[in-house]
């Protein structure tokens, strides 16, 4: 049998790990900008990034709202 909270954890788990990723991409643009090497628009890069956390955040505020809070 499929344990609901234990799949529910690790969806939760994984977005979390997506979000995580890009918001250090975030932070190597900001902080420094010999990381950015291939990026010449750089506010272009970072918007980006944002829109991907914005993503991920949205979808695990769909799972917790749907599925885990309940």
């Amino acid at each position: 049998m499929i344990d609901k909270n234990r799949i529910g954890e690790a969806i939760e788990d994984h977005l979390k790990g997506h979000i995580a990723l890009h918001k250090a991409n975030v932070e190597v643009y900001m902080s420094n900008l010999i990381g950015i090497g291939d990026h010449s628009n750089i506010m272009e890069t970072i918007e980006k990034e944002l829109a991907e956390i914005s993503k991920y955040e949205g979808m695990l505020a769909a799972l917790r709202s749907c599925f885990i809070d309940k």
